[in-house]
C-alpha cells in the first residue's frame, strides 16, 4: 500500500521534536502541530492523512521524551514497550485528542518486580507530564501509562478475560485497549494481537462487541434532522464511535491485525 506523503510541514515538526533536549521547547509544540494541520488542509491533503501526520508527530515526540526520561532515570531494568492506545493507537488523532497510553514490561523474577514497577512508573510520570505540557490533554478516564504500567503477561490475562467472559460494560471500558500499538521499546506486544484474533473467532465475544458498538446511535430527530444540545453535536459519540467499533469487530472476524479504521474496513470487505 502506498504511504501518504505528508509534506515538508510534517518533516519539519518531526525534525524539531528530534532536537528537544529540555522541557521549554514543548510549549511551542502544539502551535507547530496546529500550523501543520492548517497548512495541510489548505493544501487539500486528505483529512485522514492529516490525522496520521498528527499521530506520527506525537509518536516522535513520545519517543524523544522516553529517551530523555531514560537518560535521567538510568537504563531500564528490563525490556519494555510504550503502547499507544485509542485514537493514537489507530493513528487517527485530531487536535483535541487526549493521551491514551500504557507501559508493558517483560516479566521479571518476583524479587525484581517492585524495582521494575517503580522504574516504569517513574518513567511514565515524567513522559505523561511532558506530553501534557506539550498540549496533549490528560485522559479523563485515566487511560495513561501512569495508571496502566504492568508486565506484558498481566495485560495478556486482562485481554483473555475480556474474551473469555465478554460483558458489554467491561468491553466499553476496554475499547481504548483494543487499538493497542507499539510506539517505542524493544518488547513486542504481538501476543496481545494474537489474543484479540482468537476472540474474533468466538461467537460470544463478537456478539458483545456488536452490542457495545450499537450503544452509540446517531442523534436523529424529526424528519431525519440531527438533534443538537446547546447548538452542539458530539460527532464522536453520535457518529464515528460506532463506525470505529464495528470496523474493529469485522476486521477481527476477517483475522486482520490492522489498526486504523479505514484499513480495517478494507480488510473486512
Amino acid at each position: 500500500m502506498e504511504m501518504p506523503q505528508h509534506g515538508p510541514g510534517h518533516v519539519h515538526v518531526i525534525g524539531e521534536v528530534g532536537g528537544i533536549d529540555r522541557l521549554e521547547p514543548l510549549d511551542a509544540y502544539q502551535g507547530q502541530v496546529v500550523d501543520l494541520v492548517r497548512a495541510s488542509l489548505a493544501a487539500g491533503v486528505d483529512a485522514l492523512d492529516v490525522s496520521r501526520a498528527v499521530a506520527d508527530a506525537n509518536d516522535s515526540l513520545t519517543r524523544r521524551l522516553l529517551g530523555l526520561a531514560e537518560a535521567h532515570l538510568g537504563p531500564p531494568p528490563c525490556r519494555y514497550v510504550w503502547l499507544a492506545l485509542g485514537s493514537h493507537g489507530r493513528r487517527e488523532q485530531v487536535l483535541s485528542s487526549d493521551q491514551d497510553s500504557a507501559i508493558a514490561y517483560e516479566t521479571v523474577r518476583p524479587h525484581e518486580e517492585p524495582a521494575a514497577h517503580d522504574y516504569f512508573t517513574a518513567l511514565a510520570e515524567l513522559v505523561v507530564a511532558a506530553l501534557a505540557r506539550a498540549g496533549l490533554p490528560l485522559c479523563d478516564g485515566g487511560y495513561m501509562a501512569t495508571n496502566w504500567c504492568r508486565p506484558l503477561d498481566e495485560f495478556g490475562r486482562l485481554f483473555r478475560g475480556w474474551i473469555d467472559q465478554p460483558q458489554p460494560d467491561a468491553l466499553l471500558k476496554a475499547e481504548v485497549f483494543l487499538d493497542v500499538r507499539a510506539c517505542h521499546g524493544d518488547l513486542m506486544p504481538d501476543a496481545l494481537d494474537r489474543i484479540l484474533l482468537a476472540g474474533g473467532a468466538r461467537g460470544p465475544f463478537r456478539v458483545q462487541m456488536a452490542r457495545a458498538a450499537v450503544t452509540f446511535r446517531p442523534p436523529h430527530g424529526w424528519f431525519g434532522r440531527l438533534r443538537t444540545r446547546d447548538s452542539k453535536l458530539d460527532v464522536k459519540r453520535g457518529g464515528t464511535a460506532a463506525i470505529v467499533l464495528l470496523a474493529r469487530l469485522y476486521a477481527l472476524i476477517a483475522r486482520s491485525t490492522e489498526h486504523s479504521t479505514v484499513l480495517r474496513l478494507q480488510a473486512a470487505s
